[in-house]
């Protein structure tokens, strides 16, 4: 099975809040548009945006996880670091695209599948009780994206949320991550996401 960008984004919010974010910018309504994916966001003030240097920090830091999980060495060539933002450690927007060559038709879809799966195995390893809700497919800027939300518990009390989404644009597997805490932290990020355009 290949290596996922979205299964690196877990990893990265699994161990968000073991990092330093000081350095992190907190700026004014800022746009954002990466033209490879013809993707463009409106990110509102009052969030911080990660530079490139702190996003790769966290990454090793959750690659250490997932290799230790899996016993599985991941090769990070390939990652294209896109739009980072946080408003707090545990409320975070991340996203990362690479290249995916279909060479059979639906095995972006499995390969999405598995990776679901391998979500599950990665948390158990740390320790971690989570459910999951089904998979579906939900529009945004009307790109077709397979979603899907994680809880994650602490002594049996629900205590960080992740909603997952991904789709295959213009040869790049393109997945985004929103952590959350709150219902509140979860609406603003998502009407922030759903306010995403692509071209």
């Amino acid at each position: 099975m290949k290596s996922s960008t979205s299964i690196i984004l877990v990893i990265i919010a699994l161990l968000i809040s073991s990092c330093d974010d000081s350095s992190s910018e907190e700026l004014p309504l800022f746009d954002y548009s990466n033209p490879k994916i013809g993707w463009t966001i409106k990110v509102p003030s009052g969030w911080k945006k990660n530079s490139l240097r702190e996003v790769i920090e966290k990454n090793g830091a959750g690659i250490e996880a997932m290799e230790g999980a899996t016993d599985n060495e991941i090769d990070l060539a390939s990652i294209n670091y896109s739009l980072n933002f946080q408003k707090d450690d545990l409320n975070v927007f991340q996203s990362v695209y690479e290249p995916f060559l279909e060479n059979e038709p639906g095995l972006w879809e499995k390969n999405n599948a598995a990776i679901k799966v391998l979500f599950a195995n990665v948390y158990e390893h740390q320790g971690i009780k989570i459910d999951t809700t089904t998979t579906s497919i939900e529009e945004v800027g009307g790109i077709p994206f397979m979603t899907y939300e994680i809880t994650m518990y602490e002594e049996g009390k629900p205590k960080l949320f992740q909603i997952f989404y991904s789709s295959y644009i213009k040869g790049f597997d393109f997945s985004v991550c929103l952590n959350y805490s709150s219902e509140e932290n979860r609406e603003e990020l998502l009407s922030i996401w759903r306010r995403s355009k692509f071209n």
